[in-house]
């Protein structure tokens, strides 16, 4: 418990609770009106109270590591809030109202028992960074195309089969991570997130890329398997049989499900930031290649012999490899 006498505290500006024993956040939370910075991870709580809402000058919260179940429609009072920490908690809904958060610009709801996500999220015009990884989504709502300013979107390890083709007006998204799906198709619109650089598609079911995919002049990574040794490989055209459409492939499709038994070796001797930047540099722009200089395509690695290697992080991502290490990390 906290005294009750820190109702005084109006001038408080941060407060760190986390990793104590709190079922529940101290009600006396409500009376500290200046607060702009929250922490309460790795506790016992259950639920976010509506009263938290009274904070209108908070801007960083992170409650993560708990055992939230519910989130109350009162939390989208805090006006303010520009990052908002839910992940490793019991969540299986979002409030309807958490679209009422418009400053909101990091959204972390990875690691609950998420099965949607509302419409009403499309209402985070602002959003930069959503990661709803590790829950069991299996649609995403249209309105996700409303994210005009999302740079980093991570939704992998959910049940995915398809994504809503309103995310091509992400003008400027630079890192996806869409593994561990049941992806069977991609929409063409892809080709329109002409800032992409990075996007992982392993362990899906895709049969083959949209032709579209091949506009994307700025990748640097196209992940489509686990056992990939380089973060880009050859491309060719071909006609797909069912719908007489252009598309592209490679012999890594169609995709299969990921065998259990495939070892990896570990992240310290694979993980090479000083190797990949190097590596980075001497590619002077990104090529894929048609039909031509097939026997220049990656041979598949040999059995036994597996290394799987981290994405080449682009200058203006680096402050975020920490948060994608912790993902690499769960591909374990």
């Amino acid at each position: 418990m906290l005294p009750k006498t820190m109702n005084r505290l109006t001038q408080l500006e941060r407060l760190d609770l986390g990793s104590n024993e709190f079922t529940e956040v101290p009600e006396v939370l409500e009376q500290l009106s200046g607060l702009k910075e929250f922490w309460m991870d790795d506790n016992k709580l259950t639920l976010v109270p509506g009263f938290m809402g009274s904070l209108k000058h908070l801007t960083y919260l992170d409650i993560s590591k708990n055992n939230i179940e519910t989130l109350e429609e009162g939390v989208s009072g805090c006006e303010s809030l520009q990052d908002l920490l839910l992940s490793s908690n019991s969540l299986q809904q979002l409030p309807e109202s958490i679209g009422c958060l418009k400053k909101l610009t990091v959204l972390k709801i990875d690691e609950n028992q998420l099965m949607y996500l509302p419409d009403s999220i499309g209402g985070l015009t602002s959003i930069e960074e959503l990661d709803c990884s590790f829950n069991e989504i299996e649609t995403l709502p249209s309105s996700i195309g409303q994210f005009s300013n999302i740079r980093t979107f991570a939704a992998d390890h959910n049940f995915l089969t398809q994504l809503p083709p309103e995310i091509g007006s992400w003008k400027y998204v630079t890192v996806l991570f869409l593994h561990s799906n049941k992806l069977e198709v991609l929409p063409e619109e892809m080709g329109d997130m002409q800032k992409l650089k990075v996007i992982n598609l392993s362990d899906n079911r895709l049969k083959y890329l949209p032709y579209s995919i091949l506009q994307l002049q700025h990748l640097t990574a196209l992940w489509l398997s686990d056992n990939q040794s380089k973060p880009l490989i050859p491309l060719q055209k071909e006609v797909d049989p069912e719908t007489q459409e252009t598309v592209v492939t490679n012999y890594m499709f169609p995709q299969q499900p990921r065998s259990e038994d495939v070892m990896f070796i570990s992240d310290n001797e694979s993980f090479n930031p000083s190797l990949w930047e190097e590596q980075r540099k001497q590619r002077a722009q990104v090529a894929f290649e048609c039909d031509e200089d097939k026997d220049e395509r990656e041979a598949p690695p040999r059995e036994g012999n597996l290394k799987r290697y981290p994405t080449p992080y682009p200058d203006e991502l680096k402050n975020m490899v920490k948060t994608v290490q912790t993902i690499v990390h769960r591909l374990k």
